[in-house]
């Protein structure tokens, strides 16, 4: 499903975060937002998931006007940086737990959960718990209980920024290639311009709570249209 901010504005103590932002994001699209830290990029996921109340401004999932609805009827996955996994909780038990709480009979959890240890290559660890897990499994852990609820849209925040380098080369392989076997919408966080340039079918450059600049990975190195964006992709190993 597409996804659609509009006049999105949201402020802290005086100070402006969003300041009448629009972002439309389109079905099945790999979409990155990209920017420097304090630019807003977390506040827009956060408003998309329903865990920050915009100030102005609406929120729409197709057709549907999603603003006033709660997390947990916005059918939506996410993606956190810190992977936020229960501590007490096995492997298969963090994956099962959004299909519980949504009362999903147990054969369908079983079948369910299996099916995306699979996916992300994490199934002989099913019954360990997330202490004994290295940051790659984690993420893939996170990853699938994002997924396994079937959202319209996948929301990721900066989710590789712990691993190594080896470990995130294979995270992203096999990320970008669940993302286009699934084909679920998906909102991608990174400062980091290879990984902007490696998922983002689209890429919205952000400046200061504003989208600067939305295009193709290369039409942003090759055609930047303001000079802020020229400065902040600068210094891209791409060009």
């Amino acid at each position: 499903m597409s996804i659609t901010l509009k006049g999105i504005s949201k402020s802290y103590g005086g100070q402006t975060v969003l300041k009448n932002l629009n972002l439309e994001i389109n079905q099945g699209e790999f979409h990155v937002l990209l920017g420097a830290s304090g630019c807003g990029k977390t506040t827009i996921l956060s408003v998309m998931a329903g865990l920050i109340k915009p100030d102005s401004g609406s929120v729409s999932i197709g057709s549907r006007d999603i603003t006033s609805l709660s997390p947990d009827k916005r059918k939506i996955g996410f993606v956190f940086q810190d992977h936020a996994l229960f501590p007490h909780l096995t492997v298969f038990e963090n994956i099962a737990y959004g299909l519980r709480l949504r009362k999903i009979k147990e054969q369908e959890i079983n079948r369910k959960v299996n099916y995306y240890l699979s996916g992300v290559s994490i199934a002989k660890e099913k019954g360990k718990f997330p202490r004994q897990l290295s940051g790659g499994q984690k993420q893939r852990v996170a990853l699938a209980r994002a997924l396994v609820i079937e959202p319209e849209v996948l929301l990721m925040d900066e989710p590789m920024s712990s691993l190594d380098a080896m470990t995130k080369e294979v995270v992203r392989d096999e990320l970008k290639s669940i993302q286009q076997k699934t084909g679920v919408t998906t909102v991608y966080v990174t400062h980091d311009q290879d990984e902007a340039v490696f998922f983002g079918d689209r890429v919205s450059v952000l400046n200061n709570g504003r989208v600067d600049q939305i295009d193709f990975s290369l039409g942003l190195f090759h055609q930047p249209e303001t000079e802020f964006v020229a400065r902040f992709l600068s210094g891209s190993k791409t060009s």
